[in-house]
């Protein structure tokens, strides 16, 4: 028999009972009513008695346990196993982001409250309200895992999410992106070289007074921000890996000079080796060797000992890049947004790598490696060619081959040498015969010698007499031929 007790200081009543396995338990029942709360009990101890009659299953036991918890627990309780597995930071705040929002739009408290047509009906809402396809399938993927992950921890029989729709995300594209050419990337570089040095150099209107230091500190920056739009290009590192890498993931004496990206890093919890272009490794070590020294604090000063600085990181990345990168479109004259909509951003330099990779004429297969995809289709979303680059490949198809001319005959070959042959007209029946008519082919001519075979037509190869009866042949202008359609010829027996 189950009782009710209250602590001290609670305003709340205590249920104890025993569950259906036997086992003590003791559950706030939430009721600062006494009569409430033995309700509450009565209602768990009716629970536990299904339970070891068999007419409950002890996971649905365990889920009208949980049933109990708030909803904001279950979610804090799914990050921390997020976490756990090693998902990227990132991730396990977006998750838990996202579902305590729809848990708050909802109006949901409890597990009981979970509803997909509520659900549904909020995404409706929001999308009316302008939200973009793309984020609000976030959402909908955000609240399909959680009862995933729900079902598995046995806290919930099913998935109450199960089957919501998703929204096709290429008819309402927000947020397209274009790749930079060549010469826009040469234009950024130098603009973002000098402009840390020339936004400094102007105080008020006035020219400023800056000392050798602060010139060389401006320098430093500017460098190092184009050497990062330099690494993000030509290796299409994603911001948030280029973030992870120290100096001593750069192998740049490797037979393949390749950054090493761990799997830590890796937004697919892999790791990969990066490749990097001749002309770039070079380029990159001479920033390592400098870095090195101003790691130092001094130029040219060497570490005492090898590997003392391959901790460090690579880049001191700015404090808003997203702010930085617009600057610096805006100095290079790029406009950041073109007449079509599409736009530049920090990792449209991964679509342009993408996209450079793609014009070199590399197999898909490699793309995708490069591009570290699980599909090929993801590959094909980053690669962006132009009518230019698909008018490069159908120039490069070979030619059509030449095609023989017809022979045409001596001009001293006169008509009255030239015989139409006969040919089978399929589907006309000829009148009184089974056989199919024949009919001249204008396009086909016969020479015939007529000193040899005289004006009798039927001593032309295009003729063959044969016997009246039922050889199925047909006569045509007194003679009769083979119809193909009728006569079967023997055919030679190997061997013989």
């Amino acid at each position: 028999m189950g009782t009710l007790r209250r602590r001290k200081g609670r305003e709340v009543w205590t249920a104890l009972y025993r569950d259906g396995d036997g086992i003590r338990r003791e559950v706030s029942t939430g009721c600062k009513s006494k009569d409430a709360a033995k309700q509450v009990l009565a209602s768990l101890e009716r629970h536990a008695e299904k339970v070891r009659a068999g007419i409950v299953s002890r996971q649905e036991a365990k889920s009208v346990e949980w049933a109990r918890v708030p909803l904001t627990d279950h979610v804090e309780a799914h990050a921390a196993y997020m976490k756990g597995l090693g998902r990227a930071p990132r991730t396990v705040q977006d998750q838990e982001r996202l579902m305590l929002a729809v848990a708050d739009g909802c109006g949901w408290k409890r597990l009981s409250d979970l509803n997909r047509s509520r659900l549904e009906q909020w995404l409706t809402v929001k999308v009316s309200e302008g939200m973009g396809a793309r984020t609000r399938n976030a959402y909908a993927v955000a609240s399909v895992a959680f009862g995933n992950w729900m079902v598995r921890a046995g806290r919930l029989t099913v998935n109450p999410f199960a089957g919501v729709p998703m929204m096709n995300v290429k008819a309402d594209r927000r947020h397209e992106r274009r790749v930079l050419t060549m010469a826009e990337f040469a234009r950024l570089l130098e603009a973002t070289v000098r402009r840390p040095l020339q936004a400094a150099s102007v105080n008020r209107g006035r020219k400023a007074k800056l000392t050798a230091a602060t010139v060389d500190k401006l320098e430093w920056i500017g460098k190092t921000r184009s050497m990062i739009y330099a690494t993000l290009m030509f290796t299409g590192l994603r911001y948030g890996e280029l973030k992870s890498i120290t100096i001593g993931q750069v192998h740049l004496d490797a037979a393949v000079p390749h950054i090493e990206l761990r799997a830590a890093s890796d937004k697919a919890r892999r790791g990969a080796q990066v490749p990097l272009p001749a002309s770039f490794a070079a380029l990159l070590g001479k920033y390592v060797a400098e870095r090195r020294s101003h790691l130092l604090g001094q130029r040219g000063a060497s570490a005492a000992f090898p590997g003392v600085l391959d901790t460090a990181p690579l880049f001191e990345m700015p404090g808003n890049m997203i702010h930085a990168f617009d600057a610096d479109l805006s100095a290079a004259g790029i406009a950041k947004m073109e007449a079509q909509g599409r736009v530049l951003d920090i990792h449209a330099l991964r679509h342009s790598f993408c996209t450079m990779v793609a014009q070199s004429g590399v197999s898909m297969q490699h793309a995708q490696r490069l591009m570290r995809h699980a599909t090929p289709a993801m590959t094909a979303r980053y690669t962006h060619l132009t009518l230019t680059d698909l008018g490069g490949a159908i120039a490069a198809l070979s030619g059509l081959p030449e095609i023989a001319q017809p022979a045409v005959a001596a001009a001293a070959e006169t008509t009255s040498n030239l015989r139409p042959l006969l040919r089978p007209q399929f589907g006309c029946i000829s009148s009184g015969h089974r056989a199919l008519s024949c009919t001249t082919d204008p396009m086909e001519t016969d020479v015939v010698d007529v000193a040899e075979n005289g004006k009798d037509p039927s001593n032309s190869v295009a003729f063959r007499e044969f016997e009246d009866g039922e050889r199925g042949g047909t006569r045509t202008r007194g003679h009769r031929i083979k119809s193909p359609m009728l006569y079967q010829p023997e055919l030679p027996v190997q061997g013989k």
